[in-house]
């Protein structure tokens, strides 16, 4: 069974968004939100089990933390600790789902997780 494709379709929206960001806000943050997008569509465009520990997986995370760096270094640390933790917590309740092997309710908490950066990241960046 593939991996349902819900964070694939919304990691092509970040990486979207993220480019479209960088056109009009070109800065260290916006650029990081473009090689996320990228690591997150490479990640999630394999679909034939849900996790795969090789060097797409830890550029994506790397990613990811670089990403919440920026956030606090633009922001201040209350946006960067809620982002950390809600990363944590994510990738805890889908370990914990992991052991039922329920990928579609792994997948849907995955696309929610992208779904909230998607739609709190313009209002961010209105910030910048």
């Amino acid at each position: 069974m593939k991996v349902p494709i819900y964070c694939f379709i919304t990691a092509w929206i970040f990486l979207i968004q993220g480019i479209i960001l960088y056109l009009y806000i070109p800065s260290t943050l916006t650029l990081v939100h473009v090689i996320l997008g990228v690591t997150s569509v490479l990640h999630h465009s394999r679909r034939e089990k849900w996790y795969y520990y090789d060097k797409i997986k830890v550029l994506d995370h790397v990613a990811m933390y670089a990403y919440i760096y920026l956030l606090s270094k633009y922001f201040g640390y209350d946006i960067a600790l809620f982002a950390l933790f809600t990363v944590i917590l994510g990738n805890f309740v889908l370990y914990l789902i992991n052991t039922t092997k329920n990928y579609r309710l792994m997948s849907i908490i995955n696309c929610g997780l992208h779904v909230y950066l998607i739609v709190i990241t313009p209002k961010l960046y209105q910030l910048i």
